[in-house]
């Protein structure tokens, strides 16, 4: 198999060249390894790379049928199953995990408590790189930021960055902490979208939660609480976009 995006695999040479380039790394005791850097292909290859065949399409659905949500979980568990570089490093076992989440496919009743099921099954892998994306997701988490930055600071969210005109003339300053969301308290907030995001580490879990929780639908008004040092909370409107 070939990383994506090299136009000369270090597997597979052009077609048609004879030459086989190898490389030798000496093991120890006498011992040398000799590692081939191509293989040479046939012309009449259309491509030297393997192609695998895609997954039949299947009709769009933000809330497919029982039984295409039950092949969902069983697809999920097959790749981490079977692909997963760090399986035997994981915390958890995946089966049981499996076991655990395959009734929550099965139950759920719309498509917000699927595609939900779908995330919070992947947090298990625990692995930043591990994403789930999908229309339904983007209307429970927000498509549409503010024009502020925050950053996870001692535990709470911080201003680091006022980046548009209209939360500059409201005030805001970095420094300043958001105690609140649309009414609801930011702690909340926090530990509801963190149990849909997978993560390495608490830092980079604390960094993807930053980075939406002030998110809504695009043109909504989102109505923050923030207090600076020593200062009285204060409520504030600013525009998603």
């Amino acid at each position: 198999w070939v990383h994506f995006g090299l136009a000369d695999s270090a597997f597979a040479s052009r077609a048609g060249i004879a030459r086989v380039d190898s490389v030798t790394i000496p093991m120890g005791d006498g011992v040398d390894a000799v590692v081939r850097l191509s293989e040479p292909v046939s012309r009449d290859v259309a491509s030297p790379y393997p192609s695998p065949q895609p997954d039949r399409a299947y009709a769009e659905a933000r809330y497919p049928s029982v039984e295409y949500r039950i092949l969902a979980a069983f697809k999920i568990w097959a790749i981490i199953h079977d692909f997963f570089a760090y399986r035997d490093l994981m915390d958890e076992d995946w089966d049981d995990v499996f076991a655990s989440f395959l009734p929550k496919f099965m139950a759920a009743k719309d498509a917000r408590e699927y595609n939900l099921a779908v995330a919070e099954i992947i947090t298990h892998v625990s692995d930043s790189n591990a994403t789930v994306e999908s229309a339904e997701l983007s209307d429970y988490f927000g498509e549409a930021p503010v024009g502020l930055r925050l950053r996870l600071i001692d535990k709470k969210p911080v201003v680091t960055e006022v980046i548009d005109e209209e939360s500059k003339k409201a005030g805001v300053r970095p420094g300043d902490i958001v105690t609140s969301v649309d009414g609801e308290a930011i702690i909340q907030r926090v530990n509801r979208e963190a149990k849909y995001m997978a993560s390495s580490t608490q830092q980079s879990l604390g960094e993807r939660v930053m980075a939406m929780i002030l998110n809504g639908r695009d043109g909504s008004t989102a109505t923050l609480t923030i207090r600076g040092d020593e200062e009285q909370s204060r409520t504030i409107a600013l525009k998603r976009a």
